[in-house]
């Protein structure tokens, strides 16, 4: 594979100015989706000798990015995920100076315009969808693999009133973040409980998780095989309310940026496509009825599983 073009590309973002920023999003956008398109035809060998290139080429660019180099520095699902997530978020919704990250012009615009690529548009999304399940749903809510809980912060009073969230993950740091960003809550109880999340998800101990009107395990499964997913979800089924709901997110294997993630940041997911879905939904036992969507983005499937009432 020729990477000159996309390096020519990025090499010249140093002379792109704001107005220019969207013609350069489209321009990016079309590269990759040839690359990709390539790539889709390459043995395991070539697709090892292609990233070695990409990396070749492009490193000495993206690392300008600090969201870029910090996505390639850190091996997903380790500590410190939590920030990965953060910088998505706040780089999608926050003030110019989390958009625009870097030192140079170039930087900066690596940041915006990765910031504008379908994965981190589908991790906004995906707050946004887990805020409504939440305002949605009954009154006991549990977050298996919370992170920092984005979903919570500056979440509208009125839609937590009442509510008993329990919120799970192994980083001290990401539960003391989404302690004081979710901050004082006199309409409901928060508990926070530190473990491992992939022990606690096969052995949810009842006295500790109890029973659930809801259920969301968001980004964990991306890190399992299809197997070990299938024994979480049945597992977690058993801590669900009758006619409670289990959701649960995995990322599908036409992700848009998965070329600009795995050859430029290291950022390998285990992609699931629908039928796969539907088998792990076939492995969890007593369920009213089974749902999937996929996002307008094309990134996140949603498995919804509904207990029997």
């Amino acid at each position: 594979m020729d990477f000159s073009c996309l390096r020519d590309f990025v090499e010249s973002l140093s002379l792109v100015d704001v107005a220019g920023e969207q013609t350069a999003a489209k321009c990016l956008d079309s590269l990759l989706a040839d690359l990709t398109e390539q790539r889709n035809a390459l043995s395991q060998e070539q697709d090892r000798a292609a990233k070695a290139a990409f990396q070749a080429a492009l490193l000495p660019f993206t690392s300008e990015s600090p969201f870029c180099k910090h996505v390639y520095d850190r091996p997903r699902g380790y500590h410190g995920d939590y920030l990965t997530q953060e910088m998505i978020w706040l780089g999608r919704t926050g003030r110019p100076a989390h958009r625009y990250l870097g030192a140079t012009r170039r930087g900066q615009l690596l940041s915006a315009l990765t910031f504008d690529m379908a994965s981190c548009r589908a991790n906004e999304a995906r707050v946004r969808i887990l805020r409504g399940l939440i305002r949605a749903g009954g009154p006991r809510v549990a977050g298996i693999g919370c992170r920092s809980a984005i979903e919570l912060w500056d979440f509208e009073h009125s839609g937590l009133r009442k509510k008993e969230l329990f919120l799970l993950d192994h980083e001290d740091d990401a539960l003391l973040r989404a302690r004081s960003q979710i901050g004082p809550t006199p309409s409901c109880t928060v508990r926070f409980h530190k473990d491992n999340v992939w022990r606690f998800a096969l052995h949810p101990p009842t006295d500790v998780l109890g029973e659930q009107d809801l259920i969301y395990v968001f980004g964990l499964l991306d890190y399992f095989t299809p197997a070990h997913c299938g024994r979480i979800l049945a597992s977690l089924r058993g801590c669900l309310a009758p006619g409670g709901k289990l959701v649960a997110t995995n990322a599908h294997p036409r992700n848009p940026t998965r070329l600009w993630m795995e050859y430029g940041g290291e950022w390998y997911l285990n992609y699931k496509d629908e039928q796969t879905m539907f088998d792990l939904a076939a492995a969890v036992p007593d369920l009213a009825d089974v749902s999937l969507l996929t996002d307008d983005a094309g990134v996140y499937q949603y498995l919804q599983l509904r207990a029997k009432g």
